[in-house]
């Protein structure tokens, strides 16, 4: 038998994704049966690492094919990545989840997991299917661990938690 690229990329992005939120302190549950669109359920810690009982979901997307279609400011420079969906079956299952979800982009060649919220603010319908901005500040990582905790605590403000 011969393993097929895409699903050792996919394993390898997921697995380097979940490491990049241990690193920041929080717990990570691998969802390998019954993916239907949250490869990982993320337990949010503060920075003394207390859990604080609210989970969320991250739909990991990886390799190069998922960086194609960088946006660009005024210079060239590259502030982000649109991932899209050519239908809006998985936008529509993430925003009508229970827990907030968020895609993250990660680049096998550098290691770097770059995320984005799925909410009604940030998904964009493109006419069939939708997209969603992934700005390339928002890194996995300890210099956006604060920007990530207080976007994964908005979960419970909408949710009245």
């Amino acid at each position: 038998m011969r393993a097929s690229k895409q699903e050792q990329t996919g394993t390898a992005g997921a697995n380097e994704v979940a490491a990049n939120f241990e690193r920041i302190g929080w717990g990570v549950a691998r969802n390998s049966e019954h993916d239907l669109g949250a490869d990982l359920f993320l337990m949010v810690r503060d920075h003394r690492l207390v859990d604080l009982g609210v989970v969320v979901g991250a739909q990991v997307k990886a390799g190069p094919s998922f960086f194609r279609e960088p946006k660009r400011d005024h210079d060239g420079a590259v502030v982000g990545w649109w991932f899209r969906e050519p239908d809006r079956d998985h936008f529509d299952w993430w925003l009508a989840h229970r827990l907030r979800h968020f895609i993250v982009l990660h680049d096998l060649g550098t290691r770097t997991s770059y995320w984005a919220p799925i909410t009604k603010e940030t998904v964009e319908s493109t006419g069939v299917g939708a997209k969603v901005f992934v700005p390339a500040a928002n890194v996995v990582d300890a210099g956006c661990a604060d920007a990530l905790f207080a976007d994964a605590l908005r979960s419970c403000l909408i949710w009245g938690v």
